[in-house]
């Protein structure tokens, strides 16, 4: 008889908190589990219209390797770290003008409903 192969754990994290969110995405980063980490942190529309189109994968691809590690590089260093809050409290943006390889000097979440997502 062949067994089914065990799906990996549920990253573990409160993605109703900044923290948590960040959590999620180290676990999943670590992990190598690029598909999961763009449905868990990508907003929910963009992950629609990826699916839609049939590019999640090739998206979870091209985030592999260097990407990934500056990605995880990035997470790791935003624990404990306090980001600017928007005045309405949707967007939390944090300074990583401090990592030069990164695409932008900011990364921000933005929470749509009770869960926050990366924005940037």
């Amino acid at each position: 008889m062949v067994s089914e192969p065990e799906s990996p754990p549920r990253p573990v994290g409160d993605r109703s908190t900044i923290e948590g969110t960040i959590e999620v995405g180290i676990q999943l980063l670590e992990q190598r589990r690029y598909v999961e980490l763009i449905r868990e942190l990508a907003p929910p529309d963009d992950v629609a219209e990826l699916e839609s189109d049939d590019d999640l994968e090739q998206v979870a691809r091209s985030l592999s390797g260097e990407k990934a590690q500056l990605l995880l590089d990035i997470f790791v260093a935003l624990r404990g770290r306090v980001p600017e809050i928007s005045e309405d409290g949707t967007e939390a943006t944090f300074d990583v003008s401090d990592f030069p390889d990164a695409p932008d000097d900011s990364l921000t979440l933005k929470r749509v409903g009770v869960r926050w997502y990366i924005a940037n």
